[in-house]
């Protein structure tokens, strides 16, 4: 039965009721009355849940996710790994957990449903409580299922698809990034950030991050709100994509501080449940 606390206003409730589907991808104990977080502006529209994580059962459901073994390489003076002993699943949330080594090598987390589950068009939501910010940061974020598929054609658009970043906690502040990077990494490379504004996300409790996809727009939400709208036809995505947790850790200056001069190792992220929604047609 999933516990949650009161964060940023608003109460939720404990519920019991659980799902009884079969549909291997909704994870059982999500209450059976979850709904997307507090749509802004829109209470009409029906909304069906197609794949769900409450993190309850104390272990990772590798029919959803791929726990990431990966040497990132050396970067800034560091050297940065994604290891799978630095995922966990307790206490009802999944733990991304962040560590120094020794002899400059800073480790952190990542899973991935990349050739487990993917989408195209939905409603895309992450409850989760991030580190605060000091060298590192964590993402919930979106890639092609076709891992090739953004840099195959370099043709100025995102339609082929894009790397989606909901929510990059890069900032001390009550900041964050969201935005898309398309046509590869390399020569054509093209990206569309934002920095915005999320008051009370370093307060130590859950916020909720979300990220609507609809042929015509993209939404960004932060604990129900609306902080970015984008509708430029280049930059939505129109190809499944997969969904990512990640946490990384930095030392060249694009996050807030460097985790050379972090004390505070190891640290760790909690993500309380992941959750997607398809837009349900009328009549059916």
């Amino acid at each position: 039965m999933k516990k949650l606390t009161v964060a940023c206003g608003i109460v939720c409730v404990m519920i019991s009721c659980t799902h009884s589907v079969t549909n291997p991808y909704v994870d059982p104990v999500t209450p059976v009355d979850a709904r997307p977080h507090v749509l802004e502006g829109d209470r009409d529209r029906v909304w069906e849940l197609v794949f769900s994580d409450e993190f309850e059962d104390g272990r990772v459901d590798t029919a959803k996710w791929k726990i990431v073994d990966q040497n990132k390489g050396f970067k800034d003076g560091i050297h940065r790994y994604f290891r799978p002993d630095n995922i966990s699943e307790s206490r009802g949330c999944l733990e991304v957990i962040y560590r120094y080594e020794g002899d400059s090598t800073y480790t952190s987390g990542k899973v991935s449903t990349h050739g487990l589950y993917s989408a195209q068009y939905g409603y895309f939501e992450c409850r989760m409580r991030s580190v605060k910010t000091n060298g590192h940061q964590m993402a919930f974020w979106m890639m092609p299922d076709d891992g090739t598929g953004m840099s195959r054609v370099l043709d100025g658009t995102a339609n082929d698809g894009a790397e989606v970043d909901i929510v990059e906690t890069m900032r001390r502040s009550d900041h964050y990034s969201c935005g898309l990077h398309w046509d590869g990494y390399s020569k054509g490379h093209r990206s569309n950030g934002k920095v915005v504004k999320a008051p009370g996300l370093h307060d130590n409790g859950m916020n909720v991050y979300a990220f609507e996809w609809a042929p015509d727009c993209l939404k960004f939400y932060f604990n129900g709100k609306v902080v970015r709208t984008m509708t430029d036809s280049i930059l939505i995505p129109r190809v499944k994509e997969h969904l990512i947790l990640s946490g990384c850790c930095f030392a060249g200056g694009w996050t807030d501080g460097d985790i050379r001069e972090n004390r505070q190792l190891p640290d760790t992220s909690f993500v309380d449940y992941v959750r997607v929604y398809r837009l349900k047609e009328a009549g059916k």
